[in-house]
């Protein structure tokens, strides 16, 4: 009795041991604290990437004086050439910065989402976390499950303020995973061409059709937005579909000025409201149809 009460003690004592350095698989929450610390660390360059260069500053300070910024005049020349550099680098760090941003949430979505038992409130959730989007004024990330050939399908939608207004001010994305060896991985993104415009709404649409059109898509996303630094509401609106590999732009209207609200349909979608200074309102209706979609009446 006394021989097992110690053998017994002994194993008791060893285990820690043998458990030492095996660090545990870290937990869900321990994973988003880390993503958004990991993200965090790298906001700071965007804003040290925003601030302007020295011929930046210098060819500011020309068109601000008598002198102006006539850059037929040799002296300003060389200065805007030069600022135009530093601008072009400047814009290109910033880009590098955003590009490890979606790394980190790529990363994320790998190592902490499990394919099997994913939920669309908690993505989002996740997704506000590891953004750390606090602010009720920014677009807040949404996430759309579906599936083909029997595996989910992941897409998600956000955006990234880069700390300037106007063309390429924020980084619009929509990044679709596929499950495989029960985990999600990139498949392919877009959105690109809603860089700049921000208040970024993306709705899952819906069809009464029996099939879809050939290669359009088991996902339809419609997206749309604001530009930033607008002198006025410049809605931007984007139709996307993905077909489990690829994503394909369906449809790109022109930009409209007005305030608008979007309403999905059973079969399509609604947009309403006033166009900006303008006396007049807007009532389109879109249906999506085998064919594709159809500006209706």
């Amino acid at each position: 009795m006394i021989r097992q009460c110690l053998a017994l003690m002994l194993i008791c004592f060893l285990l820690p041991l043998c458990a030492e350095g095996q660090a545990p698989a870290p937990g869900h929450g321990e994973s988003v604290s880390a993503t958004r610390q990991r993200i965090a660390e790298l906001k700071p360059e965007l804003k040290r990437q925003n601030t302007l260069g020295p011929n930046e500053n210098r060819y500011r300070d020309a068109c601000a004086s008598r002198t102006g910024c006539d850059v037929k005049n040799p002296q300003i020349h060389e200065i805007y050439s030069a600022s135009l550099i530093e601008r072009a680098n400047r814009l290109a760090a910033v880009d590098r910065v955003v590009s490890q941003i979606h790394h980190q949430v790529d990363a994320f979505i790998a190592s902490a989402i499990n394919p099997m038992a994913v939920s669309k409130l908690g993505i989002e959730k996740d997704l506000k976390d590891i953004l750390d989007i606090r602010n009720q004024d920014e677009s807040t990330p949404t996430a759309f499950i579906s599936e083909t050939a029997n595996q989910p399908i992941l897409v998600i939608a956000y955006e990234i303020d880069k700390g300037f207004m106007g063309t390429g001010g924020t980084s619009v994305t929509l990044r679709a995973y596929g499950a495989s060896s029960g985990k999600f991985t990139l498949a392919d993104s877009t959105g690109d061409n809603l860089d700049g415009y921000a208040n970024i709404s993306v709705k899952e649409l819906r069809s009464t059709a029996q099939s879809l059109p050939k290669g359009a898509g088991d996902v339809w996303l419609l997206a749309w937005g604001y530009m930033t630094g607008a002198n006025g509401p410049n809605v931007r609106m984007r139709l996307f579909a993905f077909d489990g590999d690829k994503f394909r732009t369906v449809w790109m209207p022109e930009n409209s000025w007005g305030y608008f609200e979007i309403a999905i349909t059973s079969n399509g979608f609604v947009v309403e409201g006033d166009y900006y200074k303008e006396a007049r309102k807007r009532h389109d209706t879109y249906v999506l149809t085998e064919d594709g979609l159809y500006h209706g009446k």
